[in-house]
């Protein structure tokens, strides 16, 4: 959807965003998990050349999920805190309805 969402709509928007939210999560974690193995590795170059592309895979990834959920029409504003935005109209103006990760809904 891209366009301006009613708090209904972002509301009912919500359980679909946590999970792609929730996808965006779980690449972040797989590209620490690659940093890590990365950095310690032995150095030779057999087992970095595999290490490095596997961390390339995993941000790509990272960066794919993060398109797929924009392209719902919601904004991310911050990862690490769960912060997303919903773009509205309020008598004519644009504004935000912000969402965090553990709340219910927007208000």
């Amino acid at each position: 959807m891209c366009g301006y969402f009613t708090i209904k709509q972002a509301n009912d928007a919500i359980p679909h965003v946590k999970e792609l939210y929730n996808h965006i999560l779980e690449c972040r974690k797989e590209i620490m998990r690659a940093e890590q193995n990365l950095e310690s590795s032995d150095g030779s170059l057999a087992r970095y050349i595999p290490l490095k592309q596997k961390l390339n895979t995993a941000a790509a990834d990272f960066y794919k999920a993060v398109e797929k959920l924009e392209s719902t029409g919601v904004l991310v504003k911050s990862i690490e805190d769960g912060l997303l935005d919903f773009p509205a109209q309020r008598y004519g103006e644009e504004i935000w309805l912000c969402w965090k990760a553990g709340e219910d809904g927007v208000k």
